[in-house]
């Protein structure tokens, strides 16, 4: 195995693989191992574009959806058996 040293990385990069590498818990060192291997062990172009489609889009944390309120609320009878 290789041993590859970056300097200089843009702190907002720094940002977003840290924050990657904890989402998935794990180290950043793993995280960028993981990013390297999808983008460049792939045997075809078109895979990984489709691993960086797939890895931009687990950055998305979801859709906000209004709830409305119940309008009757609901009653819990512990009684009951």
């Amino acid at each position: 195995m290789a041993t590859l040293t970056i300097r200089n990385v843009d702190e907002s990069v720094h940002h977003q693989i840290r924050r990657r590498a904890a989402q998935k818990s794990r180290s950043m060192e793993a995280e960028v191992r993981d990013l390297l291997a999808k983008t460049y062990g792939q045997a075809s172009f078109g895979g990984a574009l489709l691993s960086l489609a797939q890895d931009l889009r687990s950055d998305v944390d979801g859709v906000d959806l209004v709830i409305p309120p119940r309008s009757v609320p609901r009653i819990l009878d512990l009684n009951k058996e």
